[in-house]
């Protein structure tokens, strides 16, 4: 779609992360970032359009101006709120929000996320602001960024780090057990960087997490200057330290964030590949 080899590293880069994850952005020299440069979706139609095409049409590449990247496995969409009006952030301006539509592969799977994520912050586990939309025929989550801020003047990006990044791990080894033969953080080595990099109240958020996951969600954990994290209580065992993020500004310590994705196990969907979590005692949790 972009005319660009798979092995072209750069190239990929300059195409797809002028918004991404945390406060890192990627353009071709001499462009800036555009406070608010954003391209309305007009009406429900066209936000409809919009879903369907994506598993064929990711991130809307190839679209003039429109350069974003997000990571894992459900079928998503980086885009911007203001009011009631939704865009899709072009010329590299950041995006506030995420679009999640419903889909064959995990039927259910926005109301169920809906429902996890309200139920992390009953009990008070820091989780993103959500809410439910549907555009014509479709269904879809929309969920507010945790890294991104509004300083009064312009949106501007968060810096984060996954637990892979902070232990120095490789991305195929965010799950602890996995088929790679690279073996990846343990529970023991990321509640390490948040006693070493977080105060303890933020820890002890880590941990709340942590016991939640299993219990509730098949989810994941994530931290940054500001922190999120994979979770437990819904019945979870999808605890990858790939989806742990934290992020910090100048001196200061870590931050744990939110609980950016939480689906329970406990509902009959399918999956290309088992759910593997960290072990706890030598044994699966």
């Amino acid at each position: 779609m972009l005319g660009k080899s798979p092995a072209d590293v750069i190239g990929l880069l300059a195409e797809m992360v002028r918004d991404t994850a945390g406060a890192l952005s990627i353009g071709q020299p001499g462009t800036a970032l555009i406070a608010g440069k954003w391209r309305e979706i007009p009406d429900q139609a066209s936000l409809e359009r919009i879903l369907n095409e994506l598993p064929h049409k990711p991130f809307l590449v190839g679209e003039d101006g429109v350069s974003m990247s997000l990571a894992g496995v459900q079928t998503k969409l980086a885009i911007a709120l203001d009011g009631d009006t939704l865009y899709i952030p072009i010329n590299g301006a950041p995006s506030t929000h995420i679009i999640k539509p419903d889909g064959e592969r995990l039927p259910g799977a926005v109301q169920n996320e809906a429902f996890c994520l309200t139920l992390a912050r009953m009990i008070g586990i820091p989780t993103p602001k959500v809410t439910t939309g549907t555009a014509g025929g479709r269904s879809y989550l929309l969920v507010e960024r945790y890294d991104r801020r509004h300083d009064g003047k312009r949106w501007r990006r968060l810096h984060q780090e996954d637990f892979c990044q902070a232990l120095g791990r490789p991305p195929a080894a965010k799950y602890q057990n996995n088929d790679t033969g690279l073996k990846g953080p343990s529970l023991a080595d990321m509640l390490g960087v948040t006693l070493r990099h977080m105060t303890a109240q933020q820890t002890a958020r880590f941990v709340d997490l942590a016991i939640f996951n299993p219990m509730a969600a098949c989810n994941r954990p994530e931290f940054g200057g500001q922190l999120h994290a994979s979770c437990a209580a819904a019945g979870n065992c999808d605890g990858r330290s790939g989806y742990m993020v934290h992020s910090r500004r100048g001196s200061q310590k870590c931050r744990f964030a939110t609980c950016k994705t939480l689906i329970t196990r406990w509902t009959a969907f399918s999956m290309s590949r088992p759910f593997v979590s960290p072990i706890l005692n030598g044994m699966p949790r």
